[in-house]
């Protein structure tokens, strides 16, 4: 996948973020993905480079928990006036990454 944001970007004084961002499904679960970040200040009036910034992250992309079942009750209804119990069971996930949470 790539960036959906450009990765190179002269910015004005006083920027103090940069937003990245990647579309959906760019990167593999289980697998790591380094970023570095690198800022050189530019002196325009001595038309001169000087005071290179580096950063790094690495960040793991976990793998989702699998075998889950998810139960609906009623299983037929009217929106905004039934009212749906939903119900989750027998999902497997590494132990690390417990406690699992979810959102709606």
């Amino acid at each position: 996948g790539y960036s959906s944001t450009p990765l190179h970007r002269n910015l004005t004084s006083g920027v103090s973020a940069y937003q990245l961002s990647f579309p959906s499904n760019s990167f593999t679960a289980g697998l790591s993905y380094s970023f570095q970040l690198s800022a050189l200040y530019f002196d325009a009036i001595n038309a001169e480079s000087s005071n290179t910034a580096f950063a790094s992250i690495t960040i793991y992309i976990n793998e989702p928990p699998t075998g889950g079942l998810l139960s609906v009750n009623p299983l037929t209804g009217v929106a905004f006036e039934t009212v749906f119990s939903m119900r989750t069971y027998r999902w497997i996930d590494k132990s690390t990454d417990f406690p699992l949470t979810y959102m709606i």
